[in-house]
């Protein structure tokens, strides 16, 4: 784990539909906050209509943050 700001950080990577494994990763390491970003790409439409970050923001044990790229 990485310490920025006084906080541990960690990264990890699985394998697997990716808004399931964030929400398991934040359970299993008791999370405090989630942080996701959002290609530019992306709509407004998209995130609101069944995207990973929707995915995310309704399952999560934890405050998530989203940053448009």
């Amino acid at each position: 784990p990485l310490v920025a700001a006084g906080r541990q950080v960690r990264v990890e990577f699985r394998d697997g539909e990716p808004a399931p494994c964030v929400i398991a990763l934040a359970r299993e390491h008791a999370a405090d906050l989630i942080v996701v970003a959002t290609p530019r790409e992306e709509r407004i439409r998209e995130l609101f209509l069944g995207s990973t970050v929707l995915a995310i923001l309704r399952g999560a044990p934890c405050p998530v943050l989203v940053a448009r790229g």
